[in-house]
């Protein structure tokens, strides 16, 4: 087992645990190196419904291991991924949800391919259901 650093739900807050151990990669999965990470409203989930655990659910990365042969390939890519467990050094993560980016992409950039597109597609779907005239976008940090 790997041990490392983690923003962690005691279910009631959150803080830094520095000695959370990974548990070994099981089949399909890889080990990612955690670059980065972005807040969306869904990481706090955990805390709003008494969720324990590691926080955050989206990240970018690069592959370290790989449970299974027929992945080596994987080996050395960046990644954007989505799982439970995104706040922490490193996250186990199922090879068939990986996205893999060019390593000329900032990290950052690549750490909310995956969320943010279905966000815009939820605003779209509600402001034609909504009937609406227009939208207005604040790309706030983004």
């Amino acid at each position: 087992m790997k041990s490392l650093k983690a923003i962690i739900s005691n279910k009631q807050n959150f803080a830094l645990d520095t000695n959370i151990e990974l548990p070994p990669l099981a089949e399909n999965e890889a080990l990612i190196k955690v670059m980065a990470s972005p807040i969306n409203p869904v990481d706090w989930l955990p805390l709003f419904i008494g969720m324990g655990g590691i926080m955050g659910m989206e990240g970018a990365g690069i592959v370290e291991k790989v449970h299974d042969e027929k992945h080596q390939n994987l080996i050395g890519k960046w990644v954007a991924f989505m799982t439970w467990g995104a706040w922490s050094q490193y996250a186990n993560v199922k090879v068939d949800s990986l996205l893999e980016f060019n390593d000329d992409i900032d990290f950052e950039d690549i750490s909310y391919a995956l969320v943010n597109p279905f966000t815009v597609c939820g605003m779209v779907d509600i402001s034609q259901t909504d009937k609406a005239s227009a939208i207005i976008v604040d790309a706030a940090a983004s």
